[in-house]
């Protein structure tokens, strides 16, 4: 059964998570923001699929390439902009937000560098429903 997913985020880690989603057939695109683009070759040097390189939502072109487009599921993962209501709707079944803490511990940026710096000795990452708010 294929889906069609959205991958938001940091190459590096979406990399990690396309290998788990691809064994099921999945179709992707991805929204990366633009300062990450070299990683996203790097990680993807062969990916012939949709990429759209993003430095801000107000962008009029992220508009029109995101208009007719729907997805099954929406993936974020380390994403330092807000994601629109506009773009979370697009998801028909589902649209996830990645955060590498156990929330409501080290919400918002940085939570390697907070779990480390209050010497908590294990670690975690919490999936919650994606709103157009920041964790």
């Amino acid at each position: 059964m294929s889906n069609k997913v959205l991958l938001i985020g940091y190459p590096l880690l979406l990399k990690k998570m396309c290998k788990c989603l691809y064994v099921f057939g999945n179709q992707f695109d991805f929204l990366i923001e633009s300062k990450y683009k070299h990683k996203f070759d790097e990680s993807f040097p062969d990916y012939t699929g949709n990429v759209f390189f993003i430095t801000s939502f107000d962008d009029t072109s992220y508009t029109d390439y995101f208009y007719e487009k729907s997805y099954d599921y929406i993936f974020s993962y380390i994403f330092s902009l807000l994601i629109p209501s506009s773009l979370i709707s697009k998801a028909l079944k589902g649209a996830y937000n990645i955060h590498p803490s156990y929330l409501p511990y080290f919400a918002g940026p940085n939570p390697y560098f907070w779990t480390i710096r209050s010497n908590v000795p294990y670690g975690g990452l919490t999936i919650h429903h994606l709103t157009d708010k920041f964790d």
